[in-house]
């Protein structure tokens, strides 16, 4: 008995004398100080290791190993770090040589141009991406990035905006992979023909968006959305102002299976220039809960348009209601409890603005079995819950902290308030730089009471594009970044 202790305790210590050395060994590699090119320093690096780029602009293609390294520009402000294609090719390429998964994080990708992927391309690998600008990247298929079969890319803080695609994925395409997708902006993605995909094209895949948006795209099917032989899960999306021929928001093809699970979806001000503003599904098997439908247009039909296969719908408010759907003779429409036709009564929804105001009828009318709203009543409609508890800008109860909240909403389209929280009286600035560095607005430049504040920055007339909200008092400063989208 003693021996075999002995044994269990011996081999204990060999696994973690195993485990310290690899990890002693990881290096970190500087580029440019260690190595001129960003492409030097990944094929100097060793699994584990970390390539840490400098701020500047990188005029390179280059191509990232599955061995589990850390690729790493500058996480808080994305902007300052880029890498440049030169429309000389993809501009990022990640290979499965080594089979660990590796990460790309805190870059702008620009100016890629190639037949597949011309921003990113994943055909044998499963990276994580995080905290990307990808923007003006173009390629016959899938302009931001192209997601290859039996790959598992996970993107997470990133916004797509400005790509183009001639035929499919404008934004991302995803053939047979399954893709995660996590607080993730796609923004003025377009397809250049009559092709589909504006924001996301998807072959075959299995999909999970959570809090995911997507805007002013076009195609001809599924501007902002295109399933076709795939499972899509939805939690927490936006869809808005995006334009196709059929399908402005989601479009789920007929020619194989697919389906689409959609929980806390908002679809609003999409337009179709034939049916199906909101969806449009010829196969569907179409599930949505706590969701709103709302002013989505259509030319010749209405918002929802179902030709084929079978819909469940409840707790949804749909603008129109039943007869603002059509179902072909013959299919199957579940027109379960709880819907609603009722304005929702966004905040700001000329302004693109759709979190709900206090008299909105989507308060505590999801379902009732869903889980709760994060401050703990039932759950709402819409991508977007209505945060109940009483919290005035000026509490009486002092704060114990100099804090800066996150900016709400962010990413926004013209407005975003911003809060923060003073445990004295403090003569403080907040102001909006951009990336550089250069003063763009001053919020407050004044001496403030003790108590939480909060003050809207009017972004109108401001480029899109990632900005920076700073915070300064007399021992303390603190800087968040903000995303604004045109």
């Amino acid at each position: 008995m003693e021996r075999t202790k002995f044994r269990i305790i011996i081999g204990a210590l060999i696994i973690s004398l195993a485990l310290f050395s690899t990890l002693t060994h990881a290096e970190i590699i500087n580029v440019p100080d260690d190595f001129e090119t960003i492409q030097a320093g990944i094929d100097s690096a060793e699994d584990g290791d970390t390539v840490l780029v400098a701020p500047g602009e990188y005029m390179e293609m280059i191509t990232i190993p599955g061995n589990g390294i850390l690729v790493k520009g500058v996480a808080e402000d994305p902007a300052e770090t880029i890498i440049d294609a030169e429309e000389g090719g993809t501009v990022v390429t990640f290979s499965n040589e080594g089979g660990e998964a590796s990460i790309l994080d805190g870059f702008t990708i620009r100016n890629g141009q190639a037949d597949i992927g011309g921003g990113i391309i994943n055909q044998s690998s499963s990276p994580n991406l995080r905290n990307l600008i990808i923007r003006e990247n173009s390629a016959v298929r899938g302009g931001g990035f192209y997601v290859g079969r039996d790959t598992h890319p996970i993107v997470t803080n990133s916004l797509f905006i400005n790509n183009t695609a001639e035929y499919m994925g404008a934004g991302i395409f995803c053939w047979g992979g399954e893709l995660t997708l996590r607080n993730v902006t796609l923004t003025n993605n377009d397809i250049e023909s009559e092709w589909n995909g504006g924001g996301v094209y998807l072959q075959g895949a299995t999909a999970t968006f959570d809090s995911v948006y997507i805007s002013d795209c076009n195609a001809c099917f599924g501007a902002g959305i295109y399933v076709n032989a795939s499972d899509v899960v939805l939690n927490h999306v936006l869809l808005f102002d995006n334009t196709a021929t059929s399908g402005g928001g989601l479009y789920l093809d007929a020619s194989q299976s697919g389906s689409i699970t959609a929980d806390h979806l908002t679809v609003v001000n999409n337009v179709a220039e034939q049916a199906g503003g909101g969806f449009y599904g010829t196969s569907p098997d179409l599930l949505l809960v706590n969701s709103i439908f709302f002013a989505n247009e259509s030319g010749e039909a209405p918002q929802i348009f179902l030709m084929r296969g079978s819909a469940d719908i409840s707790y949804c408010d749909i603008d129109g209601g039943r007869n603002e759907m059509h179902v072909s003779h013959g299919h199957q429409l579940t027109w379960g409890e709880g819907n609603i036709d009722d304005d929702p009564q966004f905040s700001d929804p000329n302004n693109d603005d759709f979190h709900l105001t206090e008299d909105s009828p989507c308060i505590d009318t999801g379902d009732p079995d869903s889980q709760e709203d994060p401050d703990g009543t039932r759950a709402d409609m819409g991508a977007f819950y209505f945060n109940q508890l009483d919290v005035p800008k000026s509490q009486d109860i002092i704060p114990e902290d100099f804090k800066l909240f996150p900016a709400y909403p962010n990413p926004f389209n013209s407005s975003t308030t911003i809060s923060y929280s003073l445990p004295t009286r403090l003569n403080i600035s907040l102001n909006i730089h951009n990336t550089h560095g250069r003063l763009i607005d001053v919020l407050v430049d004044q001496v403030m009471p003790a108590g939480k504040h909060s003050v809207m920055w009017d972004a109108n007339g401001t480029s899109a594009g990632v900005y920076l909200v700073r915070i300064e008092g007399p021992e303390k400063t603190i800087t968040s970044k903000l995303v604004l989208i045109k």
